[in-house]
């Protein structure tokens, strides 16, 4: 309350991982087959067959992997009472960053590169005597996933409350029904994991045909290259809207 009153901050980092590591000791032995005569009755009448030999040293494996997420939260947040009036507001900024474990190879170069997403959140709510409500939010949201300039959405929401049952007329009506809310809501929402990752970007391999030197074909023969997939510089967040009615 030093600046105002009801002005709260607060700061918060979390991490989490998630470790493994796996230890094998094999020992490969000799192995047998044992074969009798099926009229035989005695079984050192049997003979065995030798089929693989095994090594005299015990083998030893290591591998190992892990995920780990880390989270940054800074918030302003207010709350004040005016009389019959409450007021409520909250700034905050996130940010995320998630690195799943995968193996190695060229196929996860894509899937090895950590998921990153910022945020910057407002919401706003007031009532008067608990009974008239209404709020807004809004967030403006950035993932890596998108081209730069294309990575940011703005993701607005508001709602409307009505409390009926605060109401004079309501009084004769709560023998019967104690609470009653009517409230309405409409907002955006956004998707940034749509499909694989990086669509922005053009892929090209380059085991695509190529051309055979040589007056028979018979010459130095060299590998293509082609577009396997063709980048949309233009995508950014899937957007979808919802409204809401409810009676409580």
């Amino acid at each position: 309350n030093w600046i105002t009153e009801g002005l709260s901050a607060r700061a918060r980092l979390s991490f989490d991982a998630v470790n493994y590591r796996n230890v094998g000791r094999t020992k490969g032995f000799d192995t047998y087959l044992f074969t009798i005569d099926e009229d035989a009755t005695d079984l050192p009448q049997g003979t065995y067959t030798k089929l693989t030999t095994g090594n005299n040293f015990l083998d030893y494996n290591v591998n190992g992997n892990g995920s780990r997420r880390t989270q940054v939260e800074l918030a302003l947040n207010y709350d004040r009472t005016f009389g019959s009036h409450n007021v409520k507001g909250m700034l905050m900024y996130l940010q995320q960053s998630f690195m799943d474990a995968v193996g190695g190879g060229q196929g996860n170069a894509v899937a090895g590169l950590p998921y990153k997403t910022q945020g910057y959140i407002a919401r706003v709510q007031y009532d008067y005597k608990s009974r008239y409500f209404a709020e807004f939010n809004a967030g403006y949201n950035g993932s890596e996933n998108f081209m730069k300039g294309k990575r940011f959405g703005f993701f607005p929401a508001f709602s409307l409350g009505w409390v009926t049952s605060e109401e004079s007329f309501f009084e004769n009506i709560k023998p019967v029904v104690s609470f009653m809310k009517l409230r309405v809501s409409a907002g955006e929402v956004g998707n940034d994991r749509i499909g694989q990752r990086f669509l922005y970007q053009s892929r090209w391999t380059l085991d695509a045909p190529g051309y055979q030197f040589g007056k028979d074909y018979n010459g130095l023969g060299y590998g293509g290259a082609a577009e396997g997939f063709a980048g949309n510089p233009d995508l950014t967040w899937e957007k979808d809207k919802s409204t809401d009615l409810g009676l409580d």
